[in-house]
């Protein structure tokens, strides 16, 4: 925010020192309104002008024809009385100068004023236009933070609803996964029954046996007191004795076995009453947390429904808030629209303002050269005024010696003729010497003739020579061709034989490697085998420990029964399903090993094919070498059949150069004889060349020397022509920049006492304070966007506390609800504070158009004023080129009348001046006409000047 109001403040700084460097250029525009001061008047008085101006070059023409007809003794007192009337007519001239320079320091004056007032009423339009373009612009930075600040407020309210179904879904996987562990507890609780209903078996089993175990205790005990009865008998029968001891050892062993059993099933049933308690506990917890669940799920579902509606509301709000800040949008877009419309009429107005910063900067700069100048002209002016004198004395004297100097140039022009007739007789006998010499040259060309005719025979046996040398080379490069050939041949061989090579080293290694992998198989394979017979072997173990164990069970049963009933038989099979388990678990870990082994089978089968396609392929390119060794020998043989033919077509080539090598001395020895005897022809005729051209050489000299002297006398006489034309111009020159800087001061002292400048920095006074205040509600809307920013970085904060409460299990929908009631309590403040912004927006809008159209007003203003003034920019350079025009024809007047004699000799030349004469005249005439038609508006005047400008240029 600070730097952006940095850069605002900047960007005003920058506009008021545009504002001053404005008001300064003003001067400047003063000086380019000079010629709009005088244009009424010049415009009026302009016909009248132009007639005058016509009037008199046509009596300078006739002047000139009068001239031309005149003879040469009277050309003086000619001279004298146009000299006479061209300084009258300047006197005229300068006196209607005086009087339009009146004029148009009165008409200067009050268009310096009225400008003064509108240029500065447009810098206080334009200050104001800143200051509001300024404004829109931070209520539209305002305006953008506010949407943000709307869409991060979405984005949260996004990102509750996010969470809120996040927590849902978490609670619907709880929810199910509580369902599938009632499940799993329902089947562990069916389990549980059965088991227990098993042990419940076993317990009763369990007290049958301890039942018979008292019986058999009681029927030992009366066996004892029988033995004690009958001591005397037993010792009497010993054999018998013995037997009894031996059945009451089983019995006793069979009772141990029996005490041992019934401790392992009293230890396994205490374990399962363990696990049946720590079950029951289990089963209350669950339930506990089932509840509880319940309480949370139905707590949630209330705090959804209120969630849903305050997001239900909160979704219309930001609907019917979007409306608005589309309309909003809307009006933006108008805005902007208006907005770039001014860039643009702003951008015209400175590129205006910088052409005008120019012209004044070039015034300036004129005005102190100018200063400098004037100081200089006034002493130079004095100086000058000697220098006429003096001018004007050492004139009469010229002309006494260009009277001296013409006859001079008479006497030089005989001597010319007398040069001029001896020259003709020279070249009379230069002709005769050409025709002398053009016989001479028939008889070279006669010779030469011969010549050319044994110079053609050898210039054919030369290109036979050089087709044959031609044909030679072309066979040698094919030889060399065929060489090259032959050896990219038996390279390719070569490279092939490797490739072969390569390939056969491949396929050896390919084969090393599918024998290893086939032995491998084969020992997998063996191993698998092996594995099988052993799980055979095993399974026949099984089965014959499964009949031993029925035998013995059976018999066990068939004791039990004996004895007392047959409790004792379920107790058998446990062992040997707990066997049978052992068994099947090494069962299925020799069938995993024995399909992993077929896996990896399997790929090498794969492998092994690979390598089998790899194999054909190298076998291909073997037979495919093969065939290119065969067509490449075939090449071989054939290229050297023809290499030995053109051997012997060269040796026919060489003995046919030979011959026509001989052939061509005996020409050039025939013709080195016709070249002497030319080259001595030639040196005599250059002999006589350079003689000739020597005599000619001498009087083109003599001829040269009176050129230059006739041209020195001609420029002597220019250059103080021209010495006496430009002290005149300058002369002009400093009159007129006096008279310009004298206006100036007039137009300066002006402005200083203007009272409407006094008026208008009032008005910026109260413009100012009228910024100030609006700054001050900026300054109060900016606190209330810090307090915002300062709440929204709290709602950040609880958010976060939010989520640590969530993540600890403990329900926050009552803080959610008061945050998103809090959230609706700034929203509702937001949305009048948008509503007073867009209040104050308006009200800004309303000024800003109506200072566009005083701004407009003013530019028409300023338009019809630029007309004035390009109309009476044209009307003096018009008047500027008149005099300028006039000045010329007078010069070229003088000119003439110098060079009167020039004009007799020359005929083609004085028509061609009467042409020029006849079409100036014509043009002059077609102006008048257009004149006449013209009436008094400004449209029509600016035709006037557009055909005044066709005239200037043509």
């Amino acid at each position: 925010m600070k730097e952006n109001n940095k850069e605002k403040y900047v960007t005003v700084e920058d506009n008021q020192n545009e504002e001053y460097n404005y008001e300064e250029t003003q001067y400047v525009n003063i000086n380019s309104l000079k010629d709009e001061k005088y244009e009424k008047i010049s415009k009026r008085e302009s016909p009248d002008e132009m007639e005058a101006a016509i009037n008199s070059s046509l009596s300078k023409t006739g002047t000139i024809e009068n001239a031309e007809n005149a003879e040469n003794a009277e050309n003086d007192n000619t001279n004298k009385s146009e000299t006479y009337t061209n300084l009258m007519g300047g006197d005229k001239n300068i006196l209607n100068n005086n009087r339009l320079s009146k004029l148009k320091d009165i008409l200067y004056n009050q268009l310096v004023k009225k400008r003064k007032l509108v240029d500065e009423k447009l810098r206080v339009k334009i200050y104001e236009k800143n200051k509001l373009e300024e404004s829109v612009n931070n209520l539209g930075l305002e305006l953008f933070r506010i949407n943000k600040e709307n869409d991060d407020l979405e984005k949260r309210e996004k990102e509750l609803i996010n969470s809120i179904k996040n927590i849902k879904s978490e609670k619907t996987k709880q929810i199910s996964e509580n369902k599938k562990v009632k499940r799993e507890y329902s089947n562990e609780l069916v389990s549980l029954k059965k088991e227990i209903n098993y042990y419940a078996e076993i317990y009763n089993k369990y007290n049958n046996n301890l039942l018979e175990l008292n019986n058999l205790k009681k029927y030992y005990e009366s066996m004892q007191n029988k033995t004690k009865v009958n001591e005397n008998v037993i010792l009497s029968q010993e054999g018998r004795d013995k037997i009894k001891e031996i059945k009451i050892n089983k019995r006793e062993n069979i009772i141990n076995k029996m005490n041992h059993e019934i401790n392992e099933i009293q230890t396994s049933i205490n374990i399962k009453k363990d696990l049946q308690k720590n079950s029951e506990i289990e089963l209350k917890n669950l339930q506990v947390l089932i509840n509880d669940e319940k309480k949370e799920r139905e707590i949630l579902q209330k705090n959804k429904n209120n969630i849903i509606k305050m997001l239900n509301d909160s979704i219309n709000n930001m609907k019917k808030r979007d409306e608005v800040i589309d309309e909003i949008h809307k009006k933006l877009t108008t805005l902007k629209i208006n907005v770039l419309e001014l860039e643009k009429s702003n951008e015209q107005v400175k590129k205006e303002n910088s052409v005008e910063r120019e012209k004044r900067d070039n015034l300036l700069i004129e005005l102190k050269i100018l200063k400098k100048k004037i100081h200089k002209i006034e002493k130079n002016k004095n100086e000058l005024n000697k220098c006429v004198d003096d001018i004007s004395n050492f004139n009469d004297q010229i002309k006494i010696d260009i009277r001296n100097e013409q006859n001079k140039c008479e006497n030089i022009n005989e001597k010319i003729k007398n040069i001029n007739k001896n020259i003709q007789n020279n070249e009379n006998k230069i002709k005769e010497m050409k025709n002398n010499i053009n016989k001479e040259v028939d008889n070279i060309i006669s010779v030469y003739t011969e010549k050319i005719k044994t110079s053609h025979f050898c210039s054919k046996t030369k290109n036979d020579i050089k087709n044959v040398k031609e044909d030679i080379i072309k066979k040698e490069n094919e030889i060399e061709n065929y060489k090259n050939l032959i050896i990219r041949i038996k390279i390719q061989q070569i490279l092939e034989n490797t490739k072969i090579e390569n390939m056969q080293n491949k396929r050896n290694k390919l084969n090393k490697e599918f024998n290893e992998k086939n032995n491998l198989l084969t020992h997998y394979d063996y191993i698998v085998k092996k594995n099988h017979y052993i799980i055979e072997n095993k399974q026949t173990e099984v089965d014959r420990l499964n009949e031993e164990l029925d035998k013995k069970i059976s018999k066990k049963n068939l004791d039990v029964n004996n004895n007392q009933g047959s409790g004792f038989t379920s107790t058998v099979p446990i062992t040997l399903e707990i066997k049978i388990q052992k068994l099947n678990k090494e069962i299925n870990e020799i069938l995993k090993k024995s399909r992993m082994l077929e896996k990896d089978w399997f790929l090498k089968q794969s492998e092994m094919i690979k390598i089998q396609n790899e194999n054909n392929q190298i076998n291909e390119e073997i037979l495919k070498g093969n065939d290119l060794h065969l067509i490449l020998g075939q090449k071989k043989c054939e290229l050297e059949e023809n290499f030995n033919n053109l051997q012997n077509s060269v040796k026919k080539i060489n003995k046919n150069i030979l011959h026509i090598r001989l052939q061509l001395e005996r020409f050039e020895c025939k013709n080195n004889d016709m070249l002497e005897k030319v080259d001595k022809i030639n040196n005599d005729i250059l002999k006589w060349n350079e003689n000739a051209n020597i005599k000619k050489e001498k009087y083109k000299h003599i001829q040269n020397k009176l050129k230059n002297d006739i041209f020195k006398l001609k420029n002597d006489k220019d250059k103080y022509q021209q010495n006496l034309l430009d002290y005149e111009n300058q002369i002009l020159i400093f009159e007129n920049k006096i008279r310009e800087k004298k206006k100036l001061q007039e137009i300066i002292k002006q402005y200083e006492e203007n009272k409407d400048i006094i008026y208008l920095k009032k008005q910026i006074q109260h413009k100012n304070e009228v910024i100030e205040n609006i700054k001050k509600k900026q300054n109060s809307i900016l606190a209330n966007i810090k307090l915002a920013l300062n709440k929204r970085n709290d709602l950040d904060d609880k958010k976060e506390l939010f989520q640590k409460n969530f993540e600890n299990g403990v329900n926050v929908s009552f803080k959610i609800q008061h945050e998103i009631s809090m959230i609706k309590k700034n929203i509702k403040a937001k949305k009048k504070k948008r509503q007073n912004l867009y209040i104050h927006f308006d009200q800004i809008t309303q000024s800003y158009e109506n200072l566009i159209s005083q701004i407009q007003e003013h530019q028409s203003y300023i338009q019809h004023l630029n007309q004035q003034y390009n109309i009476l920019d044209v009307v003096l350079k018009v008047l500027t080129f008149e005099k300028k025009h006039r000045f010329q024809e007078l010069l070229k007047f003088q000119n003439a009348v110098k060079n009167v004699h020039t004009l007799q000799d020359t005929k083609n030349n004085y028509d061609m001046i009467k042409k020029n004469c006849s079409i100036y005249k014509n043009k002059i005439i077609a102006i008048k006409n257009n004149l006449k038609i013209f009436g008094a508006k400004n449209e029509v005047y600016e035709k006037l000047l557009f055909v005044l400008f066709e005239w200037l240029e043509n």
